[in-house]
């Protein structure tokens, strides 16, 4: 289910903002178009990947790092947000195709979170590693919420359940108004 829901459905639901964008854009309609039909194919490439196998195979392929630059692509396709992205390369080869997949997936999760609700115009992702611990950071200048008045989702318990999976630890700080800001911590 998590790979359903934090892949195939991502994708889906990115393929739905672009053809609502479309909609309503005369000047990059047919662009947005290409890119709703590239994302159904690989909602359907996808699909087929997990029924031959629950082991994604993203990491593997290409590494981490252009995975990541292509959500920040597609996100800013969509709407104007200005996202910085810091990650040393290194991690590629440090890091276990295990890790990495988490990390991209709770990129994937979150940062579609941040376009659904957000109404974000700016976003930080940051993994930095120390001697002891990996650290990934989200931040949003988006609208935020109130995290006693939020009900959890899906999306929300899969990110928390993947860094518990490490050992690691989600923490959320947002309020209405002032953004959000999501850590995971993971021990090394």
């Amino acid at each position: 289910s998590k790979e359903l829901h934090d892949n195939v459905n991502q994708i889906l639901s990115s393929a739905m903002i672009l053809l609502s964008t479309a909609k309503g854009s005369g000047d990059e309609q047919e662009n947005l178009l290409d890119k709703t039909s590239q994302y159904i194919n690989l909602a359907i490439q996808e699909i087929r990947k997990i029924s031959k196998s629950l082991n994604s195979s993203i990491i593997k392929e290409v590494g981490f790092i252009d995975p990541v630059e292509d959500i920040i692509k597609n996100m800013q396709l969509v709407r104007p947000v200005v996202v910085d992205f810091e990650c040393d390369p290194e991690l590629e080869i440090e890091l276990t195709n295990d890790v990495q997949l988490m990390l991209y997936r709770i990129i994937q999760e979150q940062t579609n979170n941040i376009m659904r609700y957000a109404e974000a115009g700016y976003v930080r992702i940051a993994i930095e590693k120390s001697d002891d611990a990996l650290s990934l950071v989200i931040l949003d200048n988006g609208k935020g919420f109130d995290p006693d008045q939020q009900t959890r989702g899906i999306g929300l318990l899969n990110i928390r359940n993947r860094a518990e999976t490490f050992g690691g630890t989600l923490t959320i700080d947002t309020k209405p108004m002032a953004g959000c800001r999501l850590e995971v911590q993971i021990p090394l």
